[in-house]
């Protein structure tokens, strides 16, 4: 057997665990929705390991991506949003006809939030 650690070099772990990080509770909690919402009929569709290996691989690109484009960057990388992006792509790929709604509550800067309290929408229109 060969230890694990001796596998993977040191320096890809950063690309692995960055995806896991968040930057705050609300950051946590709206991914986890967000991964709730859609993760579990991309799962459906391909299965617990496929899934594994699309979150995994779209999390790692979404980081990867962003140490390209911002080389000198001093702000840590936090990748769970990108796999969270990688998530809602699959969706769309594998479900382009889905009608998503959504709520949207009323912003106090808004001029209709008195007469329109509540709105849904739908990706795909009506």
């Amino acid at each position: 057997m060969i230890p694990l650690r001796n596998s993977i070099p040191v320096r890809s772990w950063p690309v692995v665990t960055s995806m896991f990080l968040h930057g705050g509770w609300m950051h946590l909690i709206g991914n986890m929705v967000y991964l709730w919402i859609f993760g579990d009929n991309v799962e459906d569709r391909l299965g617990h390991l496929r899934y594994l290996a699309f979150y995994l691989v779209t999390g790692a690109c979404a980081v990867l991506t962003h140490a390209y484009l911002h080389p000198d960057s001093a702000t840590p990388t936090l990748g769970g949003s990108g796999a969270i992006s990688g998530l809602l792509g699959g969706y769309l790929v594998l479900f382009p006809h889905a009608r998503v709604l959504t709520l949207v509550p009323p912003s106090s800067s808004s001029p209709r939030s008195s007469s329109c309290p509540r709105r849904s929408f739908s990706a795909y229109g009506s």
